[in-house]
């Protein structure tokens, strides 16, 4: 491996590191947002077995209606996080590997074309002298 190639791995190992860290911060937050949510609707459905007023709360199976609801959100979340992850991370090494590669097999293509005609051109030369 040359140097530029180990500042790429080092830099990709790196952005994967962030990555995780980004995605980790963000499952934290919804997942806090989550459990707001279901506290929230566990004390709607408590204030409206309190009021004994069915037709207008929730009733106790409600709670469990919060229960699976809560379950589901944090398993989108769970979902969301490892997308989140793709997208960061690996998405932008494996573009950003590919792009540098492909610009560097143009030049590459390019120098040996113009390499090939100074060769040519020499031996034009060189035939043209004897």
């Amino acid at each position: 491996m040359n140097g530029w190639q180990r500042i790429g791995v080092v830099a990709s190992v790196v952005w994967v590191l962030y990555g995780l860290y980004l995605v980790d911060y963000s499952y934290e937050e919804a997942k806090q947002a989550a459990q707001g949510e279901y506290r929230d609707c566990i004390e709607l459905a408590d204030l409206s077995s309190e009021a004994d007023k069915p037709s207008k709360g929730m009733k106790l199976s409600d709670k469990q209606h919060c229960v699976d609801a809560e379950g589901a959100t944090n398993d989108a979340t769970r979902d969301d996080a490892y997308g989140d992850f793709i997208e960061i991370s690996v998405l932008p090494i494996t573009i950003g590997w590919f792009g540098v590669y492909g610009v560097i097999a143009v030049l590459r293509r390019i120098s040996s074309g113009f390499k090939t005609r100074e060769v040519k051109e020499k031996l034009k030369k060189g035939s043209s002298k004897n």
